[in-house]
């Protein structure tokens, strides 16, 4: 059993267990006391602060046959008073464990949420508290988050879900101004630039995500597993897993802002020659994962196919459009009626997927990847060549070497604009995309933006990605950009026709295979 010195250390001050009942059993007494813990009764919720510094958990009993009483108390907890978002263990207790199972399945059907279902036992209170990390607690000098704190506040949808979790995360500081950024695609997730300030007056930038927890809770795994030991520091920005704070249904995770370098797409609007930012990026950033490299003797259009088909069976399609590399097809309609208006004899989705799923197995390699390498998470240092990545949510996993540059290439080609403001014409799209990718021969020199699509191309040879190999990958990633986004709000009307041209390119770049 933890000692009172671990919990301590855990969860700093907060060592409150509050008993929401009558008599406090003599089992939670003996564990609070071992585990360096204190324990009230409380009959009374309108005297319970969830926002106290020191409050870890809240357990409502239910016993003397009280069970309605005991479930009101656990739905007002969880879902009037928000106590789970503030980081507090809430838990329901019965000597009948069967009772206390209950009462957790009812607060979950009613409300979606989870508590903890507690017999009075030693071993039971020990397990369950020795087990919860709470958190740092709200922070009671933060003003309300404003949007630029030189302007009007204007809350951002869905402010409120988040709003308690920005407390905790920003534990020091007493004003933070936060502006929407560009990320965070899902209808669950918001990205936010953020100014911190101290009392003193001192401004420190951060980056947010708010999303679901089992989300942002997998991702912050993957950054410990994957990220954190494997992509050297200058070239990440970091994450701050003291900030890290999750809620009943939705999390936060902090990094530091990525200070004195600019975006891609921004670098290369101005650039003259990039190719050694796109040598930093996959020699340097990305240097260790692609160095480790194993081969297998696979279909590649086939193996992508077949996983989208598994996945189809088995989740749902938001869950889908996070795990498969292909989007669903049913979602590329729009693009392939508004490109077959200009070449009736277009592929269809489904034949799309049935010519992908023919290629013969060959040797690849595949190696750990980025998994979203576009140009929002990539920077560059000012008057230097090093780039920082962020965003790792779909890092880790193994999977071919061609798709990391794959997808950086198109996400050039697709939505890097220059310093007017335009994307890359049709015209320079049609001949990026002409025959065989690679080696980058017959290229189509425009700007700064296509001499960085050579570049990356021109080291994927040279890492022994193979032409078939590259070119699956580029089709996959066209096609998905094809895809009508989930969040069609976020749209735009100049993305409509470059969804249809991407459709039409990838097309293209089948017949070639």
């Amino acid at each position: 059993m933890a000692d009172g010195r671990e919990a301590k250390l855990i969860d700093g001050n907060r060592n409150r267990v509050v008993w929401v009942g009558r008599q406090i059993p003599h089992e939670l007494k003996e564990v609070v006391k071992i585990l360096g813990l204190s324990v009230e009764a409380l009959r009374n919720l309108n005297r319970l602060d969830p926002r106290a510094a020191d409050l870890f958990a809240v357990i409502v009993s239910a016993q003397d046959d009280d069970v309605t009483k005991a479930l009101g108390r656990l739905l007002r907890l969880s879902k009037v008073m928000h106590l789970l978002d503030y980081g507090v263990l809430l838990g329901a207790a019965s000597r009948d464990p069967a009772t206390a199972y209950t009462l957790q399945t009812d607060v979950r059907i009613r409300t979606q949420l989870q508590i903890s279902a507690l017999g009075f036992t030693r071993d039971e209170f020990a397990r369950t508290l020795r087990s919860h990390q709470a958190g740092p607690p709200a922070n009671p000098n933060l003003t309300p988050p404003l949007v630029g704190h030189d302007q009007e506040y204007d809350p951002p949808e869905d402010y409120e879900l988040d709003s308690i979790l920005l407390r905790r995360a920003f534990d020091g500081f007493v004003r933070v101004s936060l502006k929407p950024e560009q990320g965070g695609y899902s209808k669950d997730c918001k990205v936010w630039r953020i100014e911190a300030f101290k009392e003193t007056g001192r401004c420190q930038p951060f980056v947010a995500k708010a999303a679901r927890r089992e989300d942002l809770q997998a991702e912050f795994e993957t950054y410990c597993a994957f990220v954190r030991d494997s992509v050297p520091f200058p070239f990440r920005a970091p994450l701050l897993e003291s900030r890290f704070v999750k809620g009943a249904t939705r999390a936060i995770l902090v990094s530091a802002f990525v200070s004195r370098a600019q975006r891609l797409d921004e670098y290369l609007a101005i650039a003259t020659s990039p190719e050694l930012v796109m040598l930093s990026l996959f020699d340097g950033a990305l240097g260790a994962w692609r160095r480790d490299v194993e081969s297998e003797y696979i279909s590649l259009g086939h193996f992508y196919v077949q996983q989208h088909k598994a996945l189809a069976e088995s989740t749902t399609p938001e869950e889908r459009s996070k795990k498969a590399l292909l989007p669903d097809p049913e979602g590329l309609t729009v693009a392939f009626e508004e490109s077959r208006k200009q070449d009736t004899q277009l592929l269809s989705p489904s034949q799309v997927w049935e010519r992908l799923d023919r290629p013969p197995a060959k040797p690849h390699f595949f190696c750990r990847v980025h998994g979203d390498l576009n140009i929002r998470n990539v920077f560059v240092r000012w008057n230097s060549i090093d780039t920082i990545l962020i965003d790792f949510s779909h890092a880790g996993i193994r999977e071919s070497v061609a798709r990391d540059p794959a997808k950086l290439e198109t996400s050039i080609s697709l939505t890097a604009r220059d310093s007017t403001q335009q994307l890359l014409p049709e015209t320079v799209l049609r001949q990026l995309y002409r025959g065989r990718l690679l080696p980058p021969r017959d290229f189509a020199e425009f700007d700064s933006r296509t001499d960085a699509i050579r570049q990356i191309r021109r080291h994927a040879g040279g890492e022994g990605v193979s032409t078939d190999e590259y070119e699956v990958l580029t089709i996959c990633h066209l096609l998905r950009f094809a895809c009508v986004p989930a969040n069609k709000q976020r749209d735009q009307m100049e993305m409509e026709k470059r969804r249809a041209i991407s459709y039409a390119l990838a097309c293209d770049i089948l017949k070639n295979l």
